[in-house]
């Protein structure tokens, strides 16, 4: 494994090199990415500048999307305040390209790259620019495939989470309206209650009425009763009187106008008793009829307490709902509850999922460095073998080395990336465990709801 140290921030943190290609490799390489390059412009670009330029400006199209005419499009707005805007047009283009080109080795994890690579370049520098291209983009074509079935499945799960997020608004849209049903219904049960309210105070009016009508009868009728003896008594005594005036008549000579007096004060006793007795006549009438008003009053009362019971009962049957209802309340705030911690659960599993596919990614870079650094490492093993008699042992020995360290590498990344994939492997279980109690959750509040509504109904 190489890398270069250019500064004390590289120091710290040590850049590492793609493995540095064969002429052949490269130019096969370039010709398959379709950028047109001969063996010539690679080992002497001094002599090839321009087109080792427009090797650049390909790579930079090919890696990073920007066309030419792209790179010659000025980046400030302030070109026309230039007196010729005209004559900088091939500096944009410089200035573009070096920015582009600067940033795509940093990217490939070269950042020893400047203007002298346009200027004069030198053919160790080019090969070693190309092979951190090249594996790039051997790298982002072999990633490809992975990161668009991932994608697929990012997208998959997203629009099931959308879904999802749609049926939350409906639960929670049908929750308002199952509030606002209650509260009209808390409403209209204070109205009862306030009515019922009222009908008792008028029960205890005509109670109080009834009662005292009850008394006024009473007592009229022991009047009644005490004037109708009254009368009948005065009555025989006016008899038992007229009887004896008879007896007496013969035997008695009266004067004319004593007679008369006690006659017209009889008649005038006789007089006031059976204006009196009319009067109680009248009054037993009137309390009579109090009486029959007083009955139907109570008839009233009886049927008014009738329809009470009634309400009372029907309030009796909405009470016993009430409990229902809070629970089923408090059962939809708890699912609430849920499904915005399922939400919260969902989104922690997709940054862990997310981190996992950068870690796989990184991985599988690091895999391929350590590979092609073994390979690199082994091929100069043996031409160092080829060339030199005198070191074949220790040569041998190199060799088995490296091949061990090759394949100490290759596993130990193979053990990585299983430990990723089955780590991706039990994010996607847990979320689909997630995904099925946040469905049972769902079915069950619609559930709830559907028996809340047909109990109302």
């Amino acid at each position: 494994m190489y890398y270069s140290q250019h500064n004390a921030a590289a120091q710290q943190h040590p850049t590492y090199h793609a493995p540095l290609l064969k002429t052949a490799v490269i130019i096969q390489c370039m010709h398959e990415m379709e950028i047109p390059m001969s063996e010539h412009e690679l080992l002497a670009p001094e002599r090839h500048k321009e087109p080792t330029k427009q090797v650049f400006v390909r790579l930079v199209e090919y890696c990073l999307g920007i066309n030419k005419e792209e790179l010659s499009q000025p980046q400030f707005s302030g070109l026309q305040d230039l007196a010729y805007p005209e004559l900088y047009e091939d500096a944009f283009f410089e200035a573009s390209l070096l920015r582009e080109s600067t940033r795509l080795m940093t990217i490939c994890g070269e950042p020893d790259f400047g203007l002298h690579d346009f200027v004069t370049p030198s053919s160790k520098r080019l090969q070693k620019h190309l092979s951190a291209v090249i594996n790039l983009a051997k790298y982002r074509l072999e990633s490809l495939e992975s990161y668009l079935e991932l994608n697929e499945k990012r997208e998959g799960v997203l629009n099931e989470l959308n879904e999802l997020k749609i049926e939350q608004d409906q639960l929670r849209n049908k929750l308002e309206d199952a509030k606002e049903v209650a509260m009209q219904d808390n409403g209209a049960v204070q109205d009862v209650y306030s009515e019922i309210s009222e009908v008792e105070a008028d029960i205890a009016k005509l109670n109080e009425q009834n009662t005292l009508i009850r008394r006024q009868n009473n007592e009229l009728k022991k009047k009644h009763n005490f004037l109708k003896d009254s009368v009948d008594t005065t009555s025989v005594s006016i008899q038992e009187l007229k009887n004896e005036e008879k007896k007496l008549l013969p035997q008695i000579v009266q004067s004319p106008q004593r007679l008369k007096r006690e006659m017209s004060t009889l008649e005038s006793a006789l007089e006031s008793e059976r204006k009196e007795s009319s009067t109680v006549e009248k009054q037993v009438q009137l309390v009579k009829v109090a009486a029959a008003n007083v009955a139907d009053a109570t008839k009233a009362t009886s049927t008014v307490n009738e329809k009470l019971e009634e309400i009372k009962s029907e309030l009796d049957k909405e009470n016993m709902l009430l409990p229902e209802i809070n629970i089923t309340r408090g059962n939809l705030s708890k699912n609430l509850n849920k499904m915005t911690e399922l939400s919260n659960n969902i989104d922690h599993a997709k940054r862990q999922h997310h981190k996992y596919d950068e870690k796989l990614v990184l991985l599988q870079k690091q895999g391929n460095i350590k590979k092609e650094a073994s390979k690199t490492a082994l091929e100069a093993a043996r031409d160092k073998l080829l060339l030199s008699e005198k070191g074949k042992r220790e040569g041998k020995n190199k060799i088995d080395f490296y091949e061990r360290e090759g394949r100490i590498l290759e596993t130990q990344i193979e053990k990585e990336a299983k430990v990723a994939e089955d780590e991706i492997a039990s994010m996607k279980d847990e979320f689909l465990k997630v995904s099925e109690v946040l469905m049972e959750q769902n079915s069950t509040l619609m559930k709830e709801i559907a028996l809340v509504a047909d109990a109302r109904k």
